[in-house]
């Protein structure tokens, strides 16, 4: 079963309890890393992340969800660019 971030306000969060933004754009990050390397070995390849409208505008109270989810979108824009010239995207 998939543990929930906590509705509550930022104030209330901590990182210990794993409710931080890191938490879940940190998967993200390290799928992308542990792949991109051999797509650029083999010139193809296509990365889909997958975020929430949480990743575009925010909402009161899951702050630590809606930075994770810019995270997402961040790292997907940044990378994006960076392979804008290459076979993979």
């Amino acid at each position: 079963m998939q543990d929930r971030l906590p509705v509550r306000p930022l104030s209330r969060l901590t990182r210990r309890s794993g409710t931080y933004a890191g938490s879940q754009s940190d998967g993200t990050y390290l799928c992308t890393r542990a792949v991109l390397r051999d797509m650029l070995k083999i010139s193809y390849g296509r990365i889909v992340n997958i975020a929430s409208t949480a990743g575009l505008r925010g909402y009161p109270y899951v702050a630590a969800y809606t930075a994770s989810k810019h995270g997402v979108v961040g790292l997907t824009r940044a990378l994006a660019l960076e392979l804008a010239t290459t076979a993979s995207r």
